[in-house]
């Protein structure tokens, strides 16, 4: 079952790669709005990821535009 709807399909279709990204982050984030979960970041590995959305739903637009924003990414050149 596909999460893309409506203009996400449009980004899906200009990015296949980064759909795939989404979606599997929107799917897979290892992070929570909870205390202890925020007090746990400060005791991560220097190397640890903070992945997918922790308060609220991804969505497919605002990751695209944060992914477009990153230095060295394609999307940003």
């Amino acid at each position: 079952m596909s999460l893309l709807k409506g203009p996400d399909l449009a980004i899906a279709a200009e990015d296949p790669d980064l759909a795939r990204r989404f979606r599997y982050l929107s799917q897979n984030g290892n992070s929570t709005c909870s205390t202890k979960f925020t007090e746990s970041i400060a005791t991560m590995p220097a190397m640890s990821r903070i992945t997918g959305s922790c308060c609220s739903p991804m969505e497919t637009k605002r990751y695209a535009e944060q992914v477009s924003g990153l230095p060295g990414t394609a999307r940003s050149r």
